[in-house]
């Protein structure tokens, strides 16, 4: 798509935002947590629309690869921004309500949810991002490492979630 103008540029990027958003949202809440995916979310496409208004008719090969490369930029900043901060933690909504009577569904859910939140936020980048459909070559190209060490990673990672899913009784 040429960008001619700024109508041109509001229906591009509500175009990229419809497209992109959920998936890279989702992506910055299995890193980060849903209090902080919405956020991060916000400023990579805040950082996609200052791009594209510095660079009038730059056009990508891949779109999505784009958009999260942007993504996993965001995410490397706040990283390094945040280790500074103290360490907190978020309670599930779930397991503070007493009035809920969690059946086996919901506590599956929930040692799930606590088992990829023990993981390192490398792993659970990796896992993210095979979730979300990426190939070993395309997560290679976004975390700046050859193919091989994509598989290699994820491999790792995923051996390492089934050992937390175990940790918190779910048979793997």
């Amino acid at each position: 798509m040429t960008i001619n103008s700024t109508q041109d540029l509001d229906v591009w990027f509500d175009h990229l935002f419809q497209s992109y958003s959920a998936a890279v949202t989702g992506y910055f809440t299995m890193c980060f947590g849903a209090g902080n995916g919405e956020d991060l979310t916000q400023q990579t496409f805040l950082k996609l629309w200052i791009y594209q208004l510095a660079h009038p008719g730059f056009c990508p090969k891949s779109w999505k690869a784009w958009v999260f490369r942007a993504a996993v930029n965001v995410k490397n900043d706040y990283y390094r921004w945040s280790k500074h901060l103290p360490q907190s933690f978020e309670f599930l909504e779930e397991a503070d309500s007493p009035a809920i009577v969690l059946e086996n569904t919901n506590v599956d859910q929930l040692a799930v949810q606590a088992a990829f939140g023990q993981l390192k936020v490398r792993d659970r980048e990796i896992l993210a991002l095979k979730n979300m459909g990426f190939s070993s070559q395309e997560m290679g190209s976004l975390l700046k490492i050859s193919d091989s060490a994509a598989r290699s990673r994820l491999a790792g990672a995923k051996s390492r979630f089934a050992s937390q899913l175990q940790n918190h009784g779910i048979q793997v």
